[in-house]
């Protein structure tokens, strides 16, 4: 059986969300090497007692169920970087509401000469980042990007959020 379990930083409030069979060892493992380097940065920084475990759902029974229900805590819990220290996520869902930001988006740049380089340079988001949200990744944009492309295409803002 599968648990949802959160690692939270005492000192910060940024979490963690993983999915495990046996949570305390992963925990363990976590604070000694992690996989995610943002919280093993962390780890380093704030040191080792700076850090709790919680267990948010138990008793899963299939892993693929348990990545839906892990995806929906890390969303729900703001734990996706740079706001916690999350850097895996639902691809499906972000595909998802990625190509509804960009459907919105892209006909309003016809007319504009090399689009992207010059939203880059007046919504200082960097090239790279318009390039995956605009690309094949469709990356969906956080809240304050979507609104500085929407003024840069002169559209009205109405935010497309990753859970609805």
């Amino acid at each position: 059986m599968y648990s949802v379990y959160k690692i939270t930083n005492i000192i910060n409030g940024k979490s963690y969300i993983g999915l495990s069979e046996n949570p305390n060892s992963r925990f363990f493992l976590h604070l000694s090497n992690s996989n995610s380097a943002s919280l093993k940065r962390a780890v380093k920084k704030y040191g080792k007692s700076n850090f709790s475990l919680s267990i948010l759902e138990s008793g899963i029974k299939y892993k693929d169920e348990g990545r839906v229900i892990e995806d929906f805590y890390m969303y729900s819990n703001h734990t996706i970087y740079p706001y916690g220290y999350n850097t895996r996520c639902n691809r499906a869902l972000l595909y998802k509401k990625g190509q509804q930001f960009s459907e919105k988006i892209r006909p309003l740049l016809n007319g504009i000469k090399y689009p992207f380089t010059t939203m880059a340079k007046e919504t200082n988001i960097p090239l790279s980042r318009i390039r995956l949200i605009f690309g094949y990744s469709l990356r969906l944009p956080t809240e304050e990007e979507q609104e500085l492309i929407c003024k840069f295409v002169d559209t009205d803002f109405i935010p497309i959020k990753l859970l609805d």
